[in-house]
Protein backbone atom coordinates (compact mmCIF):
# COMPACT_ATOMS: atom_id res chain seq x y z
CA UNK A 1 0.00 0.00 0.00
CA UNK A 2 1.42 3.34 -1.07
CA UNK A 3 -0.21 6.58 0.06
CA UNK A 4 0.33 9.50 -2.29
CA UNK A 5 -0.44 13.00 -1.01
CA UNK A 6 -1.54 15.05 -4.02
CA UNK A 7 -2.41 18.21 -2.10
CA UNK A 8 -1.79 21.27 -4.21
CA UNK A 9 -1.38 19.45 -7.53
CA UNK A 10 -2.68 21.62 -10.34
CA UNK A 11 -3.16 18.96 -12.99
CA UNK A 12 -2.98 15.36 -14.06
CA UNK A 13 0.74 15.60 -14.86
CA UNK A 14 1.63 16.58 -11.30
CA UNK A 15 -0.53 13.82 -9.84
CA UNK A 16 1.09 11.29 -12.17
CA UNK A 17 4.56 12.55 -11.21
CA UNK A 18 3.88 12.17 -7.48
CA UNK A 19 2.42 8.72 -8.01
CA UNK A 20 5.39 7.50 -10.06
CA UNK A 21 7.82 8.97 -7.52
CA UNK A 22 6.00 7.17 -4.70
CA UNK A 23 6.33 3.75 -6.35
CA UNK A 24 10.01 4.07 -7.23
CA UNK A 25 11.97 1.19 -5.78
CA UNK A 26 9.06 -1.26 -5.82
CA UNK A 27 9.81 -4.45 -7.74
CA UNK A 28 8.06 -4.89 -11.09
CA UNK A 29 6.84 -8.33 -10.00
CA UNK A 30 4.91 -6.81 -7.06
CA UNK A 31 1.28 -5.82 -6.80
CA UNK A 32 0.77 -2.13 -6.03
CA UNK A 33 -2.21 -0.43 -4.45
CA UNK A 34 -1.86 3.34 -4.41
CA UNK A 35 -4.21 5.58 -2.44
CA UNK A 36 -4.44 9.23 -3.44
CA UNK A 37 -4.85 11.47 -0.39
CA UNK A 38 -4.91 15.18 0.29
CA UNK A 39 -7.02 18.07 -0.98
CA UNK A 40 -7.41 19.07 -4.61
CA UNK A 41 -9.08 21.98 -6.31
CA UNK A 42 -12.35 21.03 -8.01
CA UNK A 43 -10.78 22.31 -11.24
CA UNK A 44 -8.15 19.53 -11.25
CA UNK A 45 -9.04 16.76 -13.65
CA UNK A 46 -7.66 13.24 -13.20
CA UNK A 47 -8.69 9.67 -13.82
CA UNK A 48 -7.78 6.84 -11.43
CA UNK A 49 -8.38 4.22 -14.14
CA UNK A 50 -5.76 5.90 -16.33
CA UNK A 51 -3.35 6.17 -13.40
CA UNK A 52 -3.84 2.47 -12.61
CA UNK A 53 -3.14 1.72 -16.28
CA UNK A 54 0.16 3.59 -16.05
CA UNK A 55 1.14 1.55 -13.01
CA UNK A 56 -0.11 -1.62 -14.67
CA UNK A 57 2.55 -1.16 -17.34
CA UNK A 58 5.25 -1.27 -14.64
CA UNK A 59 3.91 -3.81 -12.15
CA UNK A 60 2.35 -7.25 -12.09
CA UNK A 61 -0.92 -5.73 -10.83
CA UNK A 62 -1.89 -2.18 -9.89
CA UNK A 63 -4.88 -0.41 -8.40
CA UNK A 64 -5.39 3.27 -7.59
CA UNK A 65 -8.00 4.44 -5.08
CA UNK A 66 -9.12 8.04 -4.65
CA UNK A 67 -9.38 9.22 -1.04
CA UNK A 68 -8.84 12.89 -1.83
CA UNK A 69 -11.04 15.69 -0.61
CA UNK A 70 -11.99 18.90 -2.35
CA UNK A 71 -10.13 22.07 -1.51
CA UNK A 72 -13.14 24.25 -2.10
CA UNK A 73 -13.96 27.64 -0.74
CA UNK A 74 -17.71 28.20 -1.26
CA UNK A 75 -17.13 31.97 -1.17
CA UNK A 76 -15.16 31.67 -4.41
CA UNK A 77 -18.42 30.69 -6.09
CA UNK A 78 -20.77 33.06 -4.23
CA UNK A 79 -21.04 35.45 -7.17
CA UNK A 80 -20.09 33.08 -9.99
CA UNK A 81 -22.82 33.58 -12.61
CA UNK A 82 -22.48 30.21 -14.31
CA UNK A 83 -23.95 26.75 -14.20
CA UNK A 84 -20.91 25.60 -12.22
CA UNK A 85 -21.36 28.36 -9.65
CA UNK A 86 -25.07 27.66 -9.25
CA UNK A 87 -24.40 23.94 -8.95
CA UNK A 88 -21.76 24.39 -6.23
CA UNK A 89 -23.92 26.85 -4.28
CA UNK A 90 -26.89 24.48 -4.43
CA UNK A 91 -24.87 21.48 -3.26
CA UNK A 92 -23.16 23.46 -0.48
CA UNK A 93 -26.55 24.67 0.80
CA UNK A 94 -28.02 21.15 0.80
CA UNK A 95 -28.46 18.87 3.79
CA UNK A 96 -25.94 16.35 2.49
CA UNK A 97 -23.03 15.34 4.71
CA UNK A 98 -19.69 17.01 3.94
CA UNK A 99 -18.45 13.80 2.32
CA UNK A 100 -21.58 13.56 0.15
CA UNK A 101 -21.25 17.23 -0.84
CA UNK A 102 -17.66 16.72 -1.93
CA UNK A 103 -18.48 13.60 -3.92
CA UNK A 104 -21.51 15.28 -5.55
CA UNK A 105 -19.51 18.36 -6.52
CA UNK A 106 -16.65 16.27 -7.88
CA UNK A 107 -18.97 14.10 -10.01
CA UNK A 108 -21.00 17.12 -11.16
CA UNK A 109 -17.93 19.11 -12.24
CA UNK A 110 -16.55 16.11 -14.10
CA UNK A 111 -19.88 15.72 -15.89
CA UNK A 112 -19.92 19.43 -16.78
CA UNK A 113 -16.45 19.05 -18.32
CA UNK A 114 -17.70 16.06 -20.34
CA UNK A 115 -15.52 13.59 -18.47
CA UNK A 116 -16.47 10.10 -17.39
CA UNK A 117 -17.96 9.99 -13.89
CA UNK A 118 -17.10 7.22 -11.42
CA UNK A 119 -20.23 6.33 -9.51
Amino acid sequence: LVEVDVTGCEGFGEIQERLLTAVEGIEASDMVKAVLTGALSPEVSYDTVHLAGLLGERFYFARVKDHTTLAINPEDYAHDVSLKGEFIRTVMASRLSEQEKQRTILCGLRALRGEEVDV
